[in-house]
C-alpha cells in the first residue's frame, strides 16, 4: 500500500490542527455570548431595582452586590482582591449605622448632624459616613469599569451598579431633607435586612413601647 506524499501528510495534519482551534474558538465564543448575556441580565435586573425599588430595598441591594464582590475576590484567591472587597464592605457596614440611625432615630440623626461644620455639608445636608461611603464605592465601581478586559456586559453592570449609587444617594439626601425639616422618615426608608438596624430592629422597638 503506497503511502501518501509527506508534504500531503503535513497539510493534512495542519488543516486536522486547524479544525481543531476553529472549533475550540467557537465552543469560547458561545460560552462567552452565554456568559455575556448573564451579565445583561444581572445589569437588568439592578435597574428594575433603580426604576421601581424604595431607598430601603436599593440599600439592601447594594449590600448584596458587595457581598458578591467578596465572594467573587475569595474564588479569585488574590490577596489584593480579597483586601479591597473585604475593606469596601467593612466601611459599608461602619456607614450603615449612621443610615439605620436617620431612617430609625430621627431625634439622635438631628443630634448628630447638629456637629457638622458648613464646610462638611452639601446643599446644607451633612455629608455624613453613608454618603461618604456610596461615594467612594461610586469611585470604585469606575475604576473598575476601565478595565480592557471587559466584555459589553460587565460594562453593563458597572453602569447599573453606579445608577444604583446614584439612585440611593439621591433618595437618601431626601430623607435627610425631611428628618431635618423635624419630619419622620418616609415610608421605605428603612432597610428590610436585619441587624441592629432595619425594619425587624424597629418593629422590636415599637413593640417594647407598646407594653
Amino acid at each position: 500500500m503506497n503511502s501518501l506524499p509527506s508534504n500531503l501528510v503535513a497539510e493534512i495534519a495542519h488543516a486536522e490542527s486547524l479544525m481543531t482551534f476553529f472549533k475550540r474558538t467557537l465552543e469560547q465564543s458561545r460560552e462567552a455570548h452565554d456568559y455575556n448575556g448573564a451579565l445583561f441580565n444581572h445589569a437588568n435586573a439592578i435597574k428594575t431595582i433603580v426604576r421601581s425599588g424604595t431607598l430601603g430595598e436599593m440599600v439592601d441591594a447594594a449590600i448584596a452586590l458587595q457581598n458578591q464582590d467578596a465572594v467573587k475576590a475569595a474564588d479569585k484567591d488574590k490577596q489584593t482582591y480579597i483586601k479591597q472587597a473585604d475593606d469596601a464592605i467593612t466601611n459599608f457596614k461602619a456607614a450603615l449605622k449612621v443610615y439605620d440611625k436617620l431612617t430609625t432615630d430621627p431625634a439622635w440623626y438631628r443630634e448628630y448632624a447638629d456637629g457638622f461644620l458648613p464646610k462638611n455639608k452639601s446643599h446644607g445636608l451633612p455629608n455624613d459616613d453613608f454618603r461618604q461611603a456610596i461615594a467612594s464605592q461610586n469611585s470604585r465601581e469606575g475604576n473598575r469599569d476601565t478595565s480592557i478586559n471587559n466584555l459589553p456586559g460587565d460594562k453593563a453592570i458597572f453602569d447599573a451598579r453606579r445608577a444604583l449609587l446614584a439612585a440611593i444617594l439621591r433618595e437618601y439626601q431626601k430623607v435627610q431633607a425631611v428628618v431635618l425639616a423635624g419630619d419622620e422618615p418616609p415610608p421605605g426608608s428603612m432597610r428590610t435586612g436585619g441587624g441592629k438596624g432595619g425594619r425587624k430592629a424597629a418593629s422590636k422597638k415599637s413593640e417594647q413601647k407598646e407594653r
